[in-house]
């Protein structure tokens, strides 16, 4: 599921707590009733009106800022450029909005990379945090309320931060995995985000769309299927089932693999992550220019063998 309408005006406070309103909330490649009322906190590619979650993550971004500094980034909507972010933002939020805020979706974390960031910076050693806060100290004499506000809106970003994780990744935050082979049950349809869109077959994705001569969907050009050891395909019961959500960049190469389902075993989704970034695509053109797309990779592994399932998820042509 993607939200497709991240703002501050989306996050409700209720008592103690932060909630994001559901309004938007929709399966992942469903487009908005409009898109003529775009602004800074839809991402450049929402010019189609479909939403995915790459543009879930700009609108993160742009909120993200306007928590912390009380305005938007610099930005021209008319070109390719990234948008400037205000020099004052702390550690670790002017790191994760710099990486939300790419012109190319492909070039964006996911929202485990921002997990695993936030996550990052609540562990720095107690020496690091001394020396950042002594250096502030000597940079500016700031007064108790100014030091008091700026904590409030760290506190209010990474809350921002971790309720959108928890949307992005279907109301259930991923959870660490054994990396060696574990005995495999049958799966039962996975409730998550991808299972909500009808998938389409591999014929009708390995061949390229075109609509009025002008616009190519794209297509799969080298599909890899992960090596699995017999020793392990013996543990399977049924079929243990992975989705891996791809970026891929105008050239069509993959520049980033992310798990969206894992399966029962961390062993089979990671085997899945490695074969991914091995597959090569079509860009999709719009006038014959190439535009990054977004794919959700669907693996089958069984006792006998593999197969993968491509559907596209962006953009919507």
């Amino acid at each position: 599921m993607v939200h497709g309408n991240i703002k501050p005006a989306s996050i409700i406070a209720v008592s103690d707590e932060l909630k994001l309103s559901s309004d938007g909330i929709r399966p992942i490649g469903e487009s908005k009733e409009s898109a003529d009322t775009r602004d800074a906190y839809d991402a450049p590619e929402n010019i189609s009106g479909a939403i995915s979650p790459s543009g879930d993550v700009w609108s993160l971004g742009m909120t993200l800022v306007e928590v912390l500094t009380n305005r938007l980034p610099t930005w021209d909507r008319t070109t390719a450029n990234d948008p400037e972010l205000p020099e004052n933002i702390p550690q670790p939020f002017d790191d994760i909005a710099k990486h939300c805020l790419s012109w190319d979706p492909g070039r964006r974390w996911s929202t485990t990379e921002i997990r695993k960031r936030l996550d990052g910076a609540t562990e720095a050693p107690r020496g690091d945090v001394e020396k950042r806060e002594l250096s502030a100290v000597d940079e500016v004499r700031e007064s108790p309320a100014r030091r008091k506000g700026k904590l409030r809106g760290s506190r209010v970003a990474a809350s921002v931060i971790l309720a959108l994780i928890v949307i992005a990744a279907g109301v259930q935050l991923l959870r660490h995995r054994s990396q060696t082979p574990q005995p495999a049950s049958t799966t039962s349809a996975q409730r998550n985000a991808e299972s909500l869109v009808q998938p389409a077959t591999n014929d009708s994705l390995r061949a390229s769309k075109t609509k009025a001569g002008s616009v190519n969907g794209g297509a799969v050009t080298h599909e890899v299927l992960p090596d699995v050891p017999q020793k392990a395909r013996d543990t399977i019961s049924g079929t243990v089932t992975v989705n891996v959500k791809v970026a891929v960049d105008t050239a069509g190469a993959v520049s980033h693999a992310a798990l969206v389902s894992a399966g029962p075993s961390g062993y089979f989704a990671n085997l899945a992550v490695q074969a991914t970034r091995k597959w090569t695509f079509t860009a999709p053109t719009v006038d014959g220019k190439p535009m990054p797309s977004e794919w959700n990779l669907r693996f089958e592994f069984k006792r006998d063998g593999t197969r993968a399932v491509p559907r596209r998820l962006s953009p919507s042509l």
